[in-house]
Formats: structure tokens, sequence, C-alpha cells
């Protein structure tokens, strides 16, 4: 089938591929609008709808299918599994394009959520709480590098730390001295979100707590109301 002028009509793009083709991948918004395919209503959508914890970024699998169904509104083709139309299409493939410029060689410090955990674990500015009530975090670190996930061993379950809380942890890590205190393991109260791997603890007296609370912010993190401790949700 060929369009009206001939040529060949340029094959949809699904929101499987897309999903598959942007995870452990983050693709700031500010690219985006510096490319002349994605026009400027397309990507104020993807930026009000898609970029849930508003840093700046699309990234994770919430944000990744957010952004797809603002993409999608701008597509006709009836059906909300895939997008066909130009200015969907190309806002799509930017998107991906941009992921993928991120870590051109894919082995980015922090491209993924393994090697983010790579990184941490040679970096010598990065230390572990040996006090942990389930014992050191490093193992859980060690599993993440290998890519498998961190266990909770207060809930009997395993989850994967959310990619933005990793890269952010990477940046402090190359700004100054961290020690980890906790990240999945440990006890924390019932519904903390360190069991849904989007909180971390850090000494208080290892670095600078106000760089680090800086960095945090950088990647969408926010420090809570404990003082003896940097306790970072993201």
């Amino acid at each position: 089938m060929r369009t009206d002028n001939g040529s060949m009509p340029t094959p949809s793009l699904s929101r499987s591929d897309f999903a598959n083709a942007l995870v452990d991948k983050s693709v700031l918004l500010s690219d985006l609008a510096n490319d002349a395919r994605v026009r400027p209503d397309v990507l104020a959508k993807v930026k009000s709808d898609g970029d849930l914890d508003h840093d700046g970024a699309i990234s994770g699998d919430d944000e990744v299918k957010a952004a797809f169904t603002a993409i999608d509104a701008f597509d006709h083709d009836g059906n909300r599994l895939t997008v066909t139309d130009s200015p969907a299409q190309n806002a799509a493939r930017a998107l991906i394009e941009k992921a993928k410029a991120v870590v051109p060689n894919g082995n980015a410090d922090d491209a993924t959520v393994a090697a983010c955990a790579k990184f941490l674990l040679n970096s010598p500015n990065v230390s572990f709480w040996t006090g942990l009530s389930t014992g050191s975090d490093r193992k859980n670190l060690e599993r993440l590098a290998n890519g498998e996930k961190a266990r909770v061993p207060a809930k009997g379950t395993e989850v994967m730390p959310k990619l933005k809380m990793m890269q952010a942890l990477v940046a402090m890590a190359k700004n100054g001295p961290i020690m980890i205190n906790a990240l999945t393991g440990g006890s924390h109260s019932p519904n903390s979100n360190h069991y849904l791997g989007i909180a971390v603890d850090l000494d208080i007296h290892r670095g600078s707590t106000s760089q680090i609370v800086a960095i945090a912010a950088r990647f969408g993190g926010k420090r809570n109301f404990e003082q003896d401790h940097i306790h970072l949700d993201f």
C-alpha cells in the first residue's frame, strides 16, 4: 500500500516496542525540546502527562507508559496500542533515539540499575553500614550488579530499585563520600518506601548533607523528617 504521493507509509510503532526500547533508559525533555520533529503541543502533553515525578525526564515503566499514552492522543489510527500518524510517531521515535543517545556505547556509569550498582561497588567514595539488622546492603548491590533484583528481607520479596534513585547515588558518589545505610534491607515502617525500591538511607556524618540532598533533588528525591540519618524518597 502506498500513500497519495507514491511513497511507502511508515510502519506503526507499537506500545510494547516503545516500552522495550526505553527499558532502563532516561530521556531528558530538554533534549526533545531541541528536536525539530517534536511539535511543541506534543512535547507539552508528554511533559504534563508523562513526567510523573516532575524531574524533567521520562524514565521508568510508569513514565514510559504515560508518555506513550500522551503521544497517542495525537494519533488517529484508532488503536491505543500503536501510533501511526506523523506527529505522534515522530515524537515517539525521537524519544527512543534520544534515549539511545544518552548511552551510545551502552556502558555509561548510570545507564541502567546494574551499571549504577557496579559503579557504586567499585567507587572508593562508597561504603556500606555494617550495623543494618539484615546485614549490609552491599550484598543487594552485588545482586543488582548481576542483573538480579534486590532482596527485601522484611517482606520476603524482591524489588528492582528505581533507576533515578540509583543514578542519584552515582552522582553523589562522584561528588564525594557517602555511606549507604539501607536500600531495601533492614526493618522499617510497614509501608516503607524502602520495600518498594524507592527510598535509601545514608549516613548523616559521611559527606556533605546539603550537597547530598541537592543532588537527590535533581533526580526527583526528597528528604523526610528523620534527623539521625538522611532518608531520601524517590
